[in-house]
Parts: C-alpha cells; sequence; structure tokens
C-alpha cells in the first residue's frame, strides 16, 4: 500500500488491497477499482520499489553531427546534473540512431535520475530541465533539429561556453 506501480502501461499508486477489489489512485488523482484477479494475472512494475529511473530525450538532428558534438552534448548534460546531485545522478551517455526521413538522425541523450519511478512530479520536472538544456546545447552548437512539436530550431550565435562559464 503506497507504492506506485505499472499495470498496463499506465501508473497506479495502491490505496487499497482486497480480496476483490484493489483501489488504486491515477496520475490525475482520480480513484478507480481494479479487480484484484486482474492486477494478479498481468505483469506489474513497482516503480516504488525500483533503482534509480533512466529517461531519455530524443530529437531529430540533421545528418553531419560529429563525434565531438556529440561528447561536448554529453559534457553539458554531465556538466548540468551534476549542479543538481538531488535529482539526477551521474551517469549520461549520448546514442544516434536510425536515419529518418529528410536525412534526419535521432539523437538520444539517456540520463539517470537520483530517484526511481514512484516520484512523478520530480521526474516530469526533471526530464522538463533536461530537454531544455539538450535543446539549448543543441542550438548554441548550432546544429538544426526538430523540436518535440515539430518545429525546426537552428543555428544561435551565441556560445554555450559564455553561458556556463560564469567569469566571462
Amino acid at each position: 500500500i503506497g507504492d506506485w506501480i505499472v499495470v498496463d502501461g499506465a501508473n497506479y499508486k495502491v490505496i487499497e488491497l482486497g480480496i476483490h477489489a484493489t483501489k488504486l489512485l491515477d496520475l490525475f488523482n482520480e480513484v478507480m477499482y481494479m479487480p484484484t484477479s486482474m492486477i494478479a494475472s498481468k505483469p506489474i512494475v513497482n516503480l516504488s520499489r525500483s533503482p534509480e529511473l533512466w529517461l531519455r530525450v530524443a530529437v531529430e538532428i540533421d545528418m553531419g553531427i560529429t563525434p565531438s558534438q556529440c561528447k561536448h552534448l554529453e559534457n553539458v548534460a554531465k556538466q548540468f546534473m551534476s549542479t543538481d546531485k538531488r535529482n539526477y545522478g551521474s551517469s549520461c551517455l549520448v546514442v544516434l540512431r536510425g536515419l529518418h526521413d529528410r536525412l534526419k538522425v535521432e539523437l538520444n541523450v539517456i540520463y539517470c535520475l537520483a530517484f526511481n519511478g514512484s516520484q512523478r512530479l520530480a521526474m516530469l520536472e526533471a526530464q522538463s530541465r533536461m530537454i531544455f538544456v539538450v535543446m539549448q546545447a543543441l542550438v548554441d552548437m548550432g546544429v538544426s533539429f526538430t523540436g518535440t512539436d515539430g518545429m525546426i530550431f537552428c543555428h544561435n550565435p551565441a556560445s554555450l561556453d559564455a553561458v556556463l562559464d560564469p567569469s566571462t
């Protein structure tokens, strides 16, 4: 009771566990009752008892990003994560996958949070901050990309180093 679980891809907090029905609370604070037999017959992920959570930011970028730009992006993400140990772990990885339409490639920044999936609001806030950091770094490096809403972003002459270096 009190644990966050995933059943059929949906997240719920367990409120009461009964012989016939289990009382659950969804992400919108709506109460629902699910037959306990139905829950018992499905795979369940207990987010409250899971280790730290790994998330990713994925964007489509133009072909031609260099390995040094990928490494720079990884360093920017790690530097950002090191300033907020309460929310982020120390692991981060940049991976390029698959060729898409219009000569685009999928760029993934995979990173670790300092908590598990039971802290839903903190997870969403941390994800939003990381999306901003990744998109700002791409713009500062002059890498064109398609945002999550389909908008096209391209070069901004501001240097990321100048933004991150407080002495300038």
